[in-house]
């Protein structure tokens, strides 16, 4: 038996050399994993950071966009505000001879009798066949919306006569023929 035991006892130091070296591999192993692990932890914080960054740019992007948005609606209230406080005339023109073409040259819709306008100034033409073509300027407000236009014969039908030589005349009263 004396000889198992130095057998053990020669055993006993190998085997703990051995479980040694066992527990200084897994403590290096461990003390690599907790590096990477403390590496990807400051990683993340960093990652959190430039992202708390980040969001404090886009939160000022917004804000500044909240302030145009704001700006742009008070804008658009008021321009709506003064197109509804634009006040509508009814345009009344009566010809000699009564087959004239009244025209309204300087807006895109055709006119009829009583079309309503904004209060301004409306370039007008009349024309009919054998009388000269009348092209006059008109300001157009909420008392003076009628005109009375009397056109005067053509002295040659081939020839056209110029803007200058128009001597039709258009009165802002009631006709009276």
């Amino acid at each position: 038996m004396a000889h198992e035991l130095s057998l053990q006892e020669r055993e006993t130091p190998q085997v703990m050399d051995h479980q040694h070296d066992v527990l200084e591999q897994r403590t290096a192993v461990l003390e690599r994993s907790l590096s990477r692990a403390s590496s990807q932890w400051l990683t993340l914080q960093q990652q959190v950071a430039d992202s708390g960054e980040q969001i404090a740019q886009q939160n000022t992007v917004i804000e500044q966009l909240r302030g145009q948005l704001a700006a742009l609606e008070q804008q658009t209230l008021l321009q709506r505000a003064e197109v509804e406080s634009v006040e509508l005339v009814d345009l009344f023109v009566e010809t000699q001879p009564a087959n004239a073409k009244v025209e309204v040259l300087n807006i895109k819709p055709r006119y009829t009798q009583g079309l309503s306008l904004p209060e301004g100034q409306y370039l007008l033409r009349i024309s009919a066949p054998g009388y000269m073509t009348l092209n006059r300027w008109v300001k157009l407000q909420h008392l003076n919306n009628r005109y009375c236009v009397n056109l005067l014969g053509d002295a040659s039908p081939l020839e056209s006569p110029t803007p200058g030589e128009h001597q039709s005349a258009i009165f802002e009263a009631p006709c009276i023929w």
